[in-house]
């Protein structure tokens, strides 16, 4: 499989509410919906929080976020009306697309445009992130032949073993985000003792 140079998002969330829920923050390829990026964020006290989302294949992006748990009724994006400042001048929630390079950061793109109208957005992609406990998976890592397990959620943590594309798995636990990316706790089918973190994103249904 031909290696490929990844690039980054990061910018700021925040919710219209005394506190941040559970969101799933997804980056949609603008002209192929079906490629996507998912990173969940944690509970967060009120006002703007960061995040980062790492390994982001090139391409032009909308970003968008979705209250955990409740579908696509509550949806936020990086629009025009963010660049604007949110103000009362600011009509324009047009989503705003977002170029990711190989190997380079978009910084600033904040996704905290929740007063667009109804289906304003794209949709949540079907079928994506996140997995739930007991999910049937297979590895499917896009940029690689395989994906490492390490021993828990994050880049700093040692690889116990390395599985290859196609192999099944079942989720224990997650997602739970470190490092830029939303890991989940697998099992090995068969193996029901051999578990490990994986990043979500080499994990299919």
């Amino acid at each position: 499989m031909r290696p490929i140079s990844l690039g980054a998002i990061n910018g700021r969330i925040s919710y219209p509410s005394e506190s941040i829920p559970v969101l799933a923050l997804i980056a949609i390829r603008a002209e192929e919906p079906g490629i996507y990026r998912v990173l969940h964020t944690q509970r967060a006290p009120p006002g703007p929080t960061s995040y980062a989302m790492a390994a982001v294949e090139p391409g032009v992006y909308v970003v968008v976020a979705f209250v955990e748990g409740q579908g696509s009724a509550l949806e936020a994006a990086h629009t025009a009306a963010v660049r604007c400042g949110l103000g009362a001048n600011c009509a324009d929630h047009s989503v705003v697309r977002v170029t990711v390079r190989a190997g380079e950061t978009v910084a600033g793109i904040d996704v905290t445009d929740w007063s667009s109208p109804v289906a304003a957005f794209p949709q949540r992609p079907v079928g994506s992130e996140p997995f739930r406990s007991g999910d049937g998976l297979r590895v499917c890592n896009p940029y690689a032949d395989s994906a490492n397990v390490r021993a828990s959620a994050g880049l700093g943590f040692p690889v116990r073993r390395v599985l290859d594309n196609g192999t099944a798995v079942a989720v224990r636990d997650g997602p739970l985000p470190a490092d830029g990316f939303d890991w989940y706790e697998i099992n090995i089918a068969g193996d029901p003792l051999a578990s490990g973190w994986v990043v979500g994103y080499a994990l299919r249904r």
